[in-house]
């Protein structure tokens, strides 16, 4: 027996359930309930397949058993779990697949975070698209199977499919239809909300990773007495390069205090990272603790008495000129004869205290009395020196080991420095005087140091009396302040505590010595690496979406298991739907004069009855029906007509129209016109701009927005596609005579639209396959568009204003001052210059602004107004200034002391140089003649003075070298070889490239270069520049010597750029002059461009007007460029996208349904009144052998209806004859179309 129930409801229904076969009765259904179950048991379960399934539960589509469902809420979670590992080991280690540079991060993590993500979201919205759908259909029939039935709107009126997926979830729960809320929530998520944030979850960043390595090697201060060994000159020459030249600090040096350096080995950091160390180590510092002095006039003239309070009472001489402003003054303790004042006298005894003391005198003239007697006002300080260590944790740059500003975090207290560590008796002698104690006795030492380092050019621009102390030029070195600002004592104590400060970082520096034995030797290295970085933010969202997913999934799953379905099989074809509707005769009946009706009207019709699913029984057993029940609603009803219209407006879906097709061509159009503007400025300006700098709003601009963009494009294609499903059987009726299995038997319906590409193609329904296939390629879009912007960092160029600050001219006036600001000079020699070149080519300090090895060049305002970054370079067109040195090499010879000497010719002509090289070293034999093996260097302008200006042999610059042995001694010769340079003022216009501060990074001649300048007298005053230059570089002490001293900043110099003293040493081969020609060269390039630099205000004249020149602002940006691989792809898809558009509407367009046929009632309208429903028994017509139209046709009833009907009871209907509302063509393309065949039909869709 089979199950048979019975129910009565208010409405007067009997609700009975039998197990029966949808189309062939009861008869199989009791022969498949007797059937044995392992009978059943087949290859693939009856739950997969698209139809005869049996279920006592009643028949749901695959995709909303527990198995999917449980399935897709646990991906759903564990796609969660995925990000959230992702996400913790980025903030873990600061990143993904970490690298040193982004172009060295490798090409499989490149794709996987451009691509994966995409793709993965496309997969997983295209199973929710079909899990959606199957929901939304299965509605009507879970409301239709209640014990109670459902009203028409909630039932068979139902259109979810092709209603909009924003609509949905609220018409859904006004209707209280969770599942389709609960599903179409889902989808809103998915497609809108997490497929665009997942593409913003990834993205490149820095980030930094510290690992630990090892200690090799610690500095320690050497002895005190080898302290006092070592500092010397060289500390004072470091101070001056240091406040004065900008000299980058030594290694692990500050100005405010040193550091005893550590080595590491084996760095893990990747080479071109900017890697930071961090250890242990001992923090070296000296303070000046100052109290001010009790003063009181002298006896003597000019001199005070100083009084600290205590034990110490000196008197100190306080002068200066008329035309000196200012007197500032440093007095130690102790003191040589390089210092002018020393506080050691009766007066002032050695203590433990007053040793470490330090006057600070500060004075200025005010007027004199009536016994010429200058009256000053004075500030004075007496100063302390202090000095401590402390044990401090630090991080230094791995490169420049520099110490990190703000890394030093305290180990231990601070503790004194005691003179078991430190020398600061030699220290403070050092900086009071300039020489270190002795020097007097040892004369010989190279150049830069034999003597006290000049300060006075210097000195003077503040106005400040010279002679004074070294400390003075050191602490107004690099001040911002004028003099008149030391009046203030607390002013004076900073500058001097300041320079004591950096003065003291540079003599820790030379007084180190490496150790291996120690036992701290733990350090780490921090370094950044470029990588893929999770976002937080992001990452949380879509993880707190996937989880909300999850839970919707876990609760539609709930409700699909609770939901009644009374199906036996899938109703997704019009000729399954016709096996229930052919039991159901008062349905039938209700809408058999329906047929022309449009949507909204069957809606007002039959929006309150109620329909319920049943089962009947047949002549052949049980089949499903439809039962229905009328509302008390009579009024619509009443107006239903009594036979079919003849006339109808058919309906016309917007989206199937040719304007609806325009805005969306229009809209591709645009799009590709947006992203090829983009490429095209991109190639442009080298990358587009970032809007901003936060990482959330950038991975929204670049990755949320496009991948928005394409999940609106792509549900427009979904929904022409499911369109497309839905009338295309029609289609085909319409043109007629058209086989079931193209038209009532196909199954568009049961599956995403997207995916009916096989189901078309069997069909024959190319026009179909096309857009299925469009439809598909459209998940491409957001793959592209989601991949499509990355950032890289790169060169910038802006354009900017620059204000030039010289012109390219100077006068006599500018010569004179400029000659006269250097006579204020302790040693006689002007040396800033040289010193420059000395740091720059020693220690590595940048050369002064505006100036390169071979040029000066005529400075620029860089500032306009506008921000700009510390990284920021400027290119622009400027003149350069430089002094060609032509050389040529004389060759050698050697000669004796006794050869006659040849004078030049009496017709006042400039000697051969060579005979000039050799007169005077030969003449150096006899006055220097020294033991051993000797050699000289001689460096210096050809000088002959015949009193005639014009005939300059001074122009011409001789080199020499000399070697004598004790045997050539022994007759008084020599080997001596020469060479004769020409130097030569020249000038070109460069296109310069400088950093923020000035300093030249490249530079490239635009014009020729020219020796004539072109304003008055400028030739005559070039060649008092160069006779200037050759000056400051002649060689000052020529003698013949048995070491390697060089006595003159030439030779000095050249040892610098050549790397070695071996054409100073007597025990080498005599140089080859065309081998020392390049060195010379480049010396004298460099000073001369040096001082033309150095000394640019006092030579060049100033402009004046406000001119400006148009340049370059170069600056390093994170840029936007668009990724190659994803903008082929975002191309190609928007170009598919506008050619099959364009084809897809240009086709001729026959609007000739009533309604969409979205809903079971719609359908029900087409076929009630035909033999496709009238018609009983199993034979089903025989209706592979017969054909079907859509048309008019005389129904069962008698009377004329338009739908679906067996063939030849069809008449087609034309679209002339139901208006012209329906014809969907117009202008030149519908007089073209209407010239046709009207036979012609079959290319025409619905």
């Amino acid at each position: 027996m089979h199950r048979q129930t019975r129910d009565a409801s208010p409405e007067g229904f009997t609700y009975e359930f039998r197990d029966v076969d949808l189309i062939d009765g009861e008869k199989k259904a009791v022969a498949a309930r007797a059937t044995p179950k392992k009978q059943r048991h087949r290859f693939c379960p009856a739950w997969l397949r698209d139809g005869d399934g049996i279920d006592d539960q009643g028949w749901k589509p695959f995709s909303m058993t527990t198995p999917v469902l449980l399935s897709l809420a646990l991906l759903s979670l564990l796609i969660a779990a995925g990000i959230e590992t992702l996400a913790q080991r980025s903030a873990a280690r600061g990143g993904l697949a970490l690298s040193p540079t982004q172009d060295d991060i490798p090409a499989a993590a490149m794709f996987a975070y451009q691509y994966v993500p995409n793709v993965a979201a496309a997969v997983y919205s295209l199973v929710w698209n079909w899990v959606d759908l199957d929901v939304k259909r299965m509605q009507p029939w879970f409301e239709l199977s209640r014990p109670e039935g459902a009203r028409g709107e909630d039932s068979l009126l139902l259109d979810y499919p092709v209603e909009f997926l924003a609509f949905v979830p609220l018409r859904a729960a006004r209707k209280r239809h969770w599942p389709v809320f609960l599903s179409g929530t889902i989808m809103m998520l998915v497609f809108w909300v997490i497929t665009p944030l997942q593409s913003a979850i990834l993205g490149t960043g820095i980030a930094h990773r510290t690992s630990y390595m090892s200690v090799v090697n610690r500095s320690q201060l050497i002895s005190p007495t080898d302290q006092s060994l070592t500092m010397n000159a060289e500390i004072i020459v470091t101070g001056y390069s240091l406040g004065w030249l900008n000299q980058t600090y030594p290694h692990f040096m500050t100005p405010e205090y040193a550091l005893l350096p550590f080595f590491v080995d084996l760095d893990p950091a990747p080479d071109p990272s900017e890697a930071n160390w961090t250890a242990t180590t001992i923090k070296l510092s000296t303070e000046l603790s100052c109290w001010p002095a009790l003063v009181s006039k002298s006896i003597i003239s000019n001199t005070f008495d100083f009084y600290d309070g205590g034990s110490c009472n000196a008197s100190i001489g306080v002068t200066s000129s008329s035309g000196d402003k200012y007197i500032i003054d440093s007095v130690g303790f102790f003191g040589n004869a390089y210092g002018r004042y020393e506080l050691r006298s009766s007066t002032c005894p050695k203590t433990p205290d007053t040793i470490h003391e330090t006057l600070l005198i500060w004075a200025t003239r005010t007027a004199a009395n009536s016994t010429a007697i200058p009256v000053y006002n004075l500030t004075s300080l007496f100063c302390r020196s202090h000095y401590y260590k402390q044990e401090v944790e630090v991080t230094v740059n791995a490169k420049t080991k520099a110490p990190v500003p703000g890394s030093i975090r305290a180990v231990a207290e601070r503790q004194p420095l005691t003179a078991d560590e430190f020398n600061s008796t030699a220290f403070e002698l050092l900086i009071a005087t300039g020489q270190p104690d002795g020097a007097e006795l040892h004369l010989d030492r190279d150049k830069p140091y034999a003597s006290v380092v000049e300060q006075n050019p210097r000195i003077r621009d503040y106005g400040v009396a010279v002679p004074t102390s070294p400390m003075t030029g050191l602490a107004l070195a690099g001040l911002n302040l004028s003099a008149e600002a030391l009046a203030d004592p607390k002013t004076l104590e900073w500058a001097f505590n300041r320079a004591t400060k950096y003065v003291f970082s540079a003599a820790v520096s030379h007084i180190l010595a490496n150790t291996t034995d120690f036992s701290d030797r733990a350090a780490k290295s921090t370094y950044p690496l470029s990588g893929i970085v999770v976002s937080r933010a992001f990452s949380a969202a879509v993880e707190a979406l996937l989880l909300t997913t999850g839970i919707l999934t876990i609760a539609l799953l709930w409700l699909c298991r609770k939901a009644p379905c009374h199906l036996r099989a899938n109703p997704n074809s019009i000729s399954r739907l016709s096996a229930i509707f052919r039991n159901s005769p008062g349905v039938v009946g209700a809408f058999r004069k329906l047929d022309n009706y449009d949507g909204k009207s069957l809606y007002d019709i039959f929006r309150h009855d109620r329909f319920r699913l049943a089962e009947v029984k047949t002549g052949d057993g049980h089949a499903l029906c439809l039962e229905h029940s009328k509302s008390g609603e009579d009024d619509i009803k009443e107006r239903m007509p009594t036979m079919s219209e003849p006339h109808y407006d058919p309906i016309r879906p917007f989206a199937l129209t040719r304007t609806a097709g325009s805005m969306f061509v229009v809209l591709m159009l645009s799009a590709l016109a947006v992203i090829i503007w983009l490429k095209s400025s991109e190639k442009l300006h080298n990358g587009l701009s970032r809007p901003s700098e936060s990482f959330e709003v950038l991975q929204l601009l670049e990755n949320y927005i496009p991948t928005a963009f394409a999940t609106l494009v792509e549900p427009f294609w979904v929904l022409l596609n499911r369109l497309l499903c839905v009338m295309q059987p029609f289609q085909d009726l319409w043109v007629g005579k058209a086989k079931p299995s193209r038209t009532i038997d196909t199954t568009y319906s049961a599956i995403p639209p997207q995916l009916a590409i096989w189901r078309a193609f069997k069909a024959g329904h190319f026009v179909l396959v096309i857009v299925c296939v469009t439809t598909l390629v459209a998940n491409l879009l957001g793959i592209g568009l989601g991949a499509l912007f990355n950032e890289n960092i790169v060169a910038t160029p802006y354009s900017h204003e620059f204000r030039p600050l010289l012109i390219p001219q100077f006068s006599n006036d500018s010569i004179t001052a400029w000659q006269k600001s250097h006579g204020y000079l302790n040693t006689g020699e002007y040396q800033d210059h040289t010193m420059l070149a000395m740091a720059n080519l020693s220690a590595g300090t940048p050369l002064p602004p505006w100036v390169s090895p071979e040029y000066f060049f005529l400075p620029h305002e860089l500032s306009d107004g506008r921000s700009r970054l510390a990284t920021d370079i400027f290119t622009l067109q400027t003149r350069g200034f430089g002094a060609n040195f032509n050389c040529t090499a004389l060759g050698s010879r050697s000669v004796s002391a006794g050869e006659e000497k040849s004078r030049p010719p009496l017709n006042l002509t400039c000697p051969d140089p060579f005979v000039y090289a050799i007169q005077t070293m030969m003449d150096g034999v006899r006055s220097s003649w020294q033991d051993g093996s000797t050699a000289m260097q001689l460096c210096e302008p050809i000088y002959i003075d015949w009193g005639r200006p014009d005939l300059r042999c001074d122009l011409s610059y001789i080199f020499g070298w000399g070697r004598s042995n004790a045997a050539s001694k022994a007759n008084g010769s020599a080997d001596i070889s020469a060479a004769v340079c020409t130097p030569v003022l020249e000038t070109a216009t460069f296109n310069v490239t400088v950093d923020v501060k000035g300093n030249v990074r490249s530079y490239d001649r635009v014009t020729a270069i020219q020796s004539h300048l072109e304003f008055p007298n400028g030739d005559e005053l070039a060649q008092q520049l160069i006779l200037q230059a050759n000056k400051y570089l002649r060689c000052t002490r020529q003698v013949w010597r048995n070491d390697t001293l060089a006595e003159s900043w030439m030779p000095y110099l050249m040892t610098l750029t050549i790397g070695n003293r071996d054409f100073l040493n007597g025990n080498t081969t005599l140089p080859d002059p065309a081998a020392m020609i390049p060195s010379a060269q480049d010396v004298y390039r460099r000073t001369f461009a040096i001082l033309l630099g150095v000394s640019q205000q006092s030579l060049f004249l100033h402009p004046e007007a406000n001119a400006t020149v148009t340049g370059l602002r170069i600056t390093q940006e994170s840029r936007i460029f668009l990724e190659k691989s994803a903008l082929i792809i975002t191309l190609t898809v928007l170009t598919i996208n506008v050619l099959v558009s364009i084809l897809f509407y240009a086709r001729t367009t026959a609007f000739v349904l009533p309604r969409m046929p979205t809903s079971i009632g719609s359908i029900l309208a087409y076929i009630a009144p035909s033999r496709v429903v009238a018609a009983t028994g199993s034979g089903r017509f025989q209706r592979q052998n017969r054909t079907f139209s859509f048309g008019r046709y005389q129904g069962v009833d008698g009377l004329v209806h338009v739908g679906i009907e067996l063939d030849p009871h069809v008449v087609p209907v034309h679209p002339k004859t139901i208006g012209a509302s329906s014809r969907g063509t117009s202008g030149l393309w519908g007089r073209l179309r209407r010239r046709k065949n009207t036979n012609t039909a079959t290319t025409s869709w619905l």
